[in-house]
């Protein structure tokens, strides 16, 4: 038997160059991805409205800092089901919301948040 010593160069041989970047997109309520142009959709849409643009809000820009908020722009909703969609490729998601201050019984601040990935909860 016969033992060959030969350097494990084979590998190397038929390898090509691979980069990879990591990047951050973000997805802004009204402006939507800022890679694909892709806007998030809201249901049931005639519940919710652009909290810069509302002028029977609550919380309009009266009331909010507006400097505070990523792009000036949020929307605003006041449902028991409402909701939200949309759709990204990643391995991470960070989500900002507001969260307002009690007003009293007078103004709805309670919130409820839930989120599906891939249609697990």
């Amino acid at each position: 038997m016969i033992l060959l010593k030969v350097p494990l160069l084979l590998p190397l041989l038929f390898s090509a160059p691979i980069s990879a970047l990591l990047l951050n997109i973000t997805v802004d309520d009204t402006m939507g991805d800022t890679l694909t142009g892709e806007l998030p959709l809201y249901f049931p849409p005639d519940r919710w409205k652009a909290g810069q643009t509302c002028t029977d809000c609550y919380f309009n820009r009266s009331r909010m800092a507006i400097d505070e908020i990523v792009r000036g722009t949020w929307h605003d909703s006041t449902c028991d089901q409402c909701g939200y969609n949309f759709t990204f490729n990643g391995s991470a998601l960070y989500v900002y919301h507001i969260l307002p201050n009690n007003f009293g019984d007078s103004v709805p601040t309670a919130s409820n948040l839930g989120f599906f990935l891939d249609g697990d909860l």
